[in-house]
């Protein structure tokens, strides 16, 4: 998803059973049930270290094969603080994005 996005609309991704991973680039807000019923999706990655705001409940809701929520090495904590909802849900797939191997 490009930088230029801010706002990942109520439902916007439900039920995408094409998504595998998602990659947020940028800050956004997302809102309730944004990837509700994406059953495929195995990793989302958010790539800035501002953290995006989690305003939505259910936002992974039904994402059975969801094994890691990336976030930039050094920024869990701020991505944690920006979870507004389903924060025990969220926060047990979140992760530091592993380092790029040398």
């Amino acid at each position: 998803i490009d930088e230029g996005v801010k706002i990942i609309a109520s439902s916007a991704f439900k039920n995408a059973l094409f998504l595998r991973y998602v990659v947020i680039n940028g800050h956004v807000t997302i809102s309730s049930n944004a990837f509700e019923g994406c059953l495929n999706i195995t990793n989302v990655t958010f790539a800035s270290s501002t953290p995006s705001l989690l305003a939505g409940y259910s936002i992974f809701y039904n994402c059975g094969n969801l094994d890691k929520i990336y976030v930039p090495s050094g920024s869990l904590d701020a991505y944690k603080a920006m979870i507004i909802y389903d924060r025990v849900i969220i926060e047990k797939y979140l992760a530091e994005s592993p380092s790029p191997a040398n």
